[in-house]
């Protein structure tokens, strides 16, 4: 009888002890999501170098308000702006941003890189992060309010656009070419961003096509041209990656496509032209027919 119990015991431990890992592997998992999914989660990052930030801007009393704005993380830059407010966050914008991109040149506005500390990213500091935010609250002030882009500072977004860091770039360029008049059009933001490379040249060809005048198409054409027989394996890669989206025709795919013929030539870019010919054969195309 002894002999039976002993199996029992044993098994009744062992199965508590499964279920109380696999309910605390939940457990974990679950507030895991949870604070990856919080909006205050980047607060606590923003918050730890915010005085750095803040001793280097001029921040009037009666603007305070708007700075903890903008810096609640737990607000989307869409529900800061109204139009009874849009012309005090105009005005702020315009002078806050031009102090950040000072700061953010100079010493990345009080942000170290310490050995041993936590990782460090000079394309994404706090200070990016909030200008990015910034860029985006005037993005929406905009759309509330078309009228008031003659009050922006088009150079300093212009420059914006070609700072080193993606996340600034992005919302930059979707400024001038949905805002700015003067310096929307496909030929004069290509000159302007002809040094990007990557993912963020993917996106600048997949805006510039997705919304492109007929009288732009020559330009935009001759630019993948021009990108597909210079640029590295991983600019051109990324932009095949988005080009389903891109709205090309066929007649235009053909002239394009045997750019990249030059992955052939090579016994080092076997591994690239493997990837481009994948992505390649989702335009219902071929690399062997494109380059026999």
């Amino acid at each position: 009888m002894k002999k039976l119990i002993i199996p029992a015991i044993i098994i009744t431990i062992i199965t508590s002890l499964a279920l109380f890992v696999k309910n605390n592997a939940n457990k974990v998992e679950s507030d895991t999501k949870n604070l990856e999914s919080t909006p205050i989660a980047s607060v606590d990052i923003i918050k730890e170098d915010l005085d750095k930030i803040e001793s280097r801007l001029t921040i009037e009393d009666s603007k305070k308000n708007i700075w903890q704005d903008l810096n609640n993380y737990s607000k989307k830059p869409e529900d800061i702006v109204t139009a009874d407010n849009k012309l005090e966050y105009m005005d702020f914008l315009n002078r806050n941003m031009v102090e950040l991109k000072s700061c953010i040149k100079k010493d990345f506005c009080g942000m170290e890189k310490i050995e041993g500390k936590a990782y460090f990213d000079d394309e994404k500091t706090p200070a990016h992060i909030l200008l990015a935010r910034e860029l985006e609250v005037l993005k929406n002030i905009l759309k509330l309010d078309a009228k008031l882009t003659e009050k922006v500072d088009w150079n300093l977004i212009s420059d914006l656009s070609l700072m080193k860091s993606p996340i600034v770039q992005n919302i930059a360029l979707d400024l001038l070419r949905n805002f700015d008049q003067r310096n929307n059009g496909a030929e004069k933001l290509l000159k302007m961003t002809q040094e990007y490379k990557g993912e963020l040249k993917a996106k600048l060809f997949l805006n510039l096509m997705k919304d492109s005048l007929p009288s732009e198409r020559r330009i935009l054409i001759n630019a993948f041209k021009d990108s597909f027989s210079k640029d590295d394996a991983h600019t051109v890669i990324s932009i095949l990656e988005k080009i389903e989206k891109m709205n090309f025709k066929k007649d235009e795919l053909l002239e394009v496509l045997p750019y990249l013929c030059r992955f052939k030539e090579s016994e080092l870019q076997a591994h690239n032209l493997k990837t481009i010919s994948m992505h390649v054969s989702r335009l219902n195309m071929s690399i062997k027919e494109i380059c026999p």
